[in-house]
């Protein structure tokens, strides 16, 4: 999500994080949304434990020191509603 038309404030899925003082705990946004006031949010999903979840402000997450951006991580495509591998669903040529 862009946000005060600055390129290097953006949130997506998939955007991971740790707070500062906890730099074991990671945190992935699971989705972005905007609240009534048009304020951005997103909601973080706890790495190891998927009963843990955070909303925190888009602001707060790009500029407190408390959190700390990581670097993305490269994934294979998957199928978002399997799950499963996109390589694994092609059919072979003929």
């Amino acid at each position: 999500m862009k946000m005060f038309g600055k390129t290097d404030s953006t949130l997506g899925i998939g955007d991971r994080f740790v707070e500062a003082n906890r730099e074991r705990t990671e945190w992935v946004v699971e989705f972005v949304f905007g609240d009534p006031n048009g304020v951005a949010h997103a909601r973080l999903r706890k790495t190891g434990d998927a009963t843990v979840a955070r909303t925190f402000s888009a602001s707060v997450l790009l500029a407190d020191p408390r959190f700390k951006r990581l670097p993305r991580r490269v994934a294979a495509a998957q199928d978002v509603t399997s799950g499963a591998d996109a390589e694994a669903e092609t059919p072979p040529a003929a």
